[in-house]
């Protein structure tokens, strides 16, 4: 005789915050684990390989700010994440899951607690801020998952009060969503990928219901599937490798109300995958285009700019993409070196962009402002130039995209009487663990 059979398992039927936060430090180890997959079936919107990098960086911030966060309050949490999402955020992916987390926070404002009902409510909140973050969305994207997991929440939180059920399921249905985007998309099937961004949300509800389901945050393991194989090879020769706008361009803006319909409608002609996420206060923006100064110029007559970003796609994707070893030795330093840029170029040498300041504007050295330019500007503006160091997740940009074509990187940077950039480069190293392959010297 089983003298178990009339014990019936507890159901979960309410989200609070803790699970909230406990969940998604559950998914950021998953993310995490599965990075340089998610950059490697990156194909869409550009095969610049990055997906993966930038939902990691995204998800780390996150989880740094939520650790800290023991407030049970569904609402408090929630504000948390969405905030430490939009101050993290990089990339395409990254800012619409700022721009989901922000829907989100708004849907549950107030509430100590959510009923699977309840849930779903926020949940679509969440997807309508989603699309409404982008200029022209996509069908076969991240957005067509949330979507497609979103309506399936709201119909079935009806029919349960079971959150493991209701999100179980709801997985499953994202997964089926994920298979699909290469039918939608002609990029993703000719290179034979799902999307790398849709990937990546449902990696992130896989975190959820794993913890959810367990109650515990322990290391996950992502099993093969067999409705969804990992890639091993990406078809790169089917795709159309033509990148027409070359910066990857992002930034923060700061204002006590910012027009984001008016911002998204006078960047619209300036480049593609436009995406405007965040609130009346505070906004991240990203763009490929041609022209960051400009862009810039323009963002700045709507509040103040911070965290200003840019990315070489086309070297990108030439350094993810190509097989060869370049040599055992790669050479990584910053932007105060000054060498000549053919003799960069010729000698393979990587370059950390340092951040020069005139008053309330930001460039980074000799990506959006060049030395003519620079010393043309001390001589006519007001303000005297001042420098700012690399931030952490810029410096570990460029070990990723430099570490796999080498043996090992010698990093030369400013000693640290004259800056903090060598800081930077100790704790950058030291968070990912790359100083078996990283030696420094200032």
């Amino acid at each position: 005789m089983n003298k178990f059979k009339n014990i019936k398992l507890s159901k979960i039927r309410y989200l609070d915050g803790k699970r909230l936060r406990n969940a998604i430090l559950a998914s950021t180890k998953l993310i995490g684990k599965m990075q340089d997959h998610l950059n490697k079936i990156n194909v869409f919107p550009v095969p610049d390989g990055d997906t993966g990098t930038n939902m990691v960086h995204t998800m780390n911030h996150i989880s740094e700010k939520l650790s800290q966060q023991q407030d049970r309050s569904i609402s408090t949490v929630s504000n948390t994440l969405a905030k430490s999402a939009l101050m993290g955020a990089q990339g395409n992916s990254g800012a619409i899951l700022a721009q989901f987390f922000h829907g989100f926070a708004e849907g549950v404002k107030g509430k100590w607690k959510l009923t699977t009902a309840a849930f779903a409510s926020a949940v679509q909140r969440a997807k309508k801020a989603s699309f409404e973050a982008l200029s022209e969305p996509k069908d076969g994207t991240i957005l067509t998952v949330i979507s497609d997991w979103a309506n399936y929440i709201e119909n079935a939180a009806h029919k349960t009060e079971d959150f493991v059920e209701l999100l179980k399921k709801g997985l499953q249905k994202a997964k089926q969503s994920l298979a699909e985007t290469p039918k939608k998309l002609e990029v993703l099937k000719k290179a034979g990928v799902v999307d790398a961004g849709a990937q990546g949300f449902v990696h992130l509800l896989e975190g959820i219901v794993h913890f959810i389901d367990k109650g515990r945050i322990e290391r996950i393991f992502h099993r093969q599937s067999e409705e969804q194989p990992l890639v091993v090879n990406v078809n790169l020769k089917e795709v159309d490798s033509e990148i027409n706008f070359r910066f990857c361009t992002e930034c923060m803006i700061t204002a006590t109300s910012i027009d984001r319909a008016s911002l998204r409608k006078v960047l619209k002609d300036m480049g593609d995958s436009l995406i405007v996420a965040g609130g009346d206060d505070r906004a991240r923006i990203h763009i490929h285009t041609n022209s960051p100064d400009a862009v810039f110029d323009i963002i700045s007559s709507y509040g103040e700019i911070s965290e200003q970003k840019i990315d070489d796609m086309i070297k990108q994707h030439d350094d993810i993409y190509s097989t060869s070893k370049i040599g055992s030795i790669g050479i990584v330093t910053d932007s105060s070196c000054d060498l000549p840029y053919h003799f960069i170029k010729e000698n393979h040498i990587h370059v950390i962009p340092l951040k020069l300041i005139f008053g309330n504007q930001t460039y980074l050295d000799k990506v959006n402002i060049s030395p003519i330019e620079f010393y043309d500007k001390l001589l006519t503006s007001p303000y005297h130039p001042t420098s700012s160091q690399p931030a952490v997740a810029d410096v570990l940009r460029v070990y990723e995209q430099v570490l796999p074509k080498y043996d090992s990187i010698l990093s030369i940077h400013l000693p640290n009487v004259v800056s903090g950039t060598f800081q930077t480069i100790e704790k950058a190293t030291k968070r990912e663990k790359l100083t078996d392959n990283i030696h420094q010297e200032n």
